[in-house]
């Protein structure tokens, strides 16, 4: 039996052009995923400033008040969390380092999102999904 690397020209033809096919392929799905990914990093960001201005909108100080600091973890923290990623989703579409990139983003913005709601148990679920 020949293998398809010592088979015909038209053999070791048809091998190229199948991976050929399926590089092209792959990389769409990574492109497609990464812009994905940057809409959802978006979508969370605002989610976590509505959660911290629901829950905790001010924080108070004898008479005095000033943001709660999760609103300000929220914008500040949420947005770097969420910028990143999304750079690296524009910049750097179907890299390998972006589906890395934001799959530690995903982490930390999960971590805020615990944070945020004071880590009532039901926030985890999220993670486990």
């Amino acid at each position: 039996m020949e293998s398809i690397t010592s088979g015909s020209k038209d053999d070791q033809k048809i091998a190229a052009l199948a991976k050929q096919i399926y590089d092209k392929q792959i990389k769409a799905i990574a492109c497609r995923t990464d812009h994905l990914f940057a809409g959802l990093m978006a979508a969370q960001w605002l989610f976590a400033i509505i959660i911290a201005v629901l829950v905790s909108p001010r924080a108070w100080s004898g008479s005095n008040s000033f943001p709660h600091p999760h609103v300000v973890y929220a914008l500040w923290l949420g947005g770097l969390f969420t910028a990143v990623p999304v750079y690296f989703a524009l910049a750097h579409n179907g890299a390998v380092i972006t589906r890395h990139v934001i799959a530690v983003a995903q982490m930390l913005m999960g971590g805020l999102l615990i944070h945020l709601t004071g880590g009532r148990i039901e926030t985890h679920f999220h993670v486990f999904g």
